[in-house]
């Protein structure tokens, strides 16, 4: 296949997520038809089968291509950090690329709650947050790290940023800050003897 072609496909794979995704974002839901995404990326049915034999491949290539986009805008993945601090910055940079991104990351929001790879690529991000609190916070029972680890993962996922700039039309300034200082307070009330009351903590 000669280098043009070779764009050429990629291009038009491109489009064709990003007509997905924009149709995602706009009617907040998967309910969707191939030619609907068709017509929006200005190409064939025919090309979209031939890049997405099914909606299960087209949204498994949309959460793909929403991971390559953050990798492209150097996005930070918790994989990649090694204490909650770290964290608290990579998320507010992830924050300004999602705002960025637009309609990619809304529509990916939806495609995570449904879709089994990402929603276990969610549960495996939760459980690194909860090792590095438990890094952080060794004097915590396990089931008060779990408590503390979720909830700052929560605070600082893309379904935070969604809520509070989309739903409650915060500016993704104000969001960044918001966020930034809940974690913070979080963690300095744990560190400073008031952690959360669990079922498994010690009496």
């Amino acid at each position: 296949m000669t280098d043009l072609r070779t764009r050429q496909k990629a291009l038009a794979r491109r489009a064709i997520l990003e007509a997905l995704a924009d149709l995602i974002a706009e009617t907040r839901h998967l309910d969707f038809s191939v030619q609907e995404v068709a017509e929006r990326a200005g190409v064939s049915l025919r090309t979209v089968y031939n890049h997405f034999p099914s909606r299960e491949d087209l949204l498994d290539g949309l959460n793909d291509h929403f991971s390559e986009v953050m990798v492209e805008r150097q996005g930070v993945l918790i994989g990649d950090v090694d204490s909650v601090e770290q964290v608290v910055e990579a998320a507010a940079t992830n924050f300004r690329i999602f705002e960025e991104l637009g309609g990619l990351s809304e529509a990916w929001i939806q495609v995570s709650a449904l879709v089994p790879p990402a929603a276990e690529e969610h549960r495996r991000r939760t459980a690194r947050m909860v090792e590095l609190v438990a890094g952080a916070l060794p004097e915590l029972a396990p089931a008060q790290q779990e408590v503390v680890g979720t909830l700052v993962r929560h605070l600082f996922s893309q379904r935070t940023w969604y809520s509070m700039t989309r739903d409650y039309g915060l500016s993704i300034d104000d969001t960044v800050e918001a966020t930034r200082w809940a974690v913070t307070a979080l963690l300095d009330a744990a560190r400073g003897g008031d952690p959360p009351d669990t079922e498994g903590a010690s009496p």
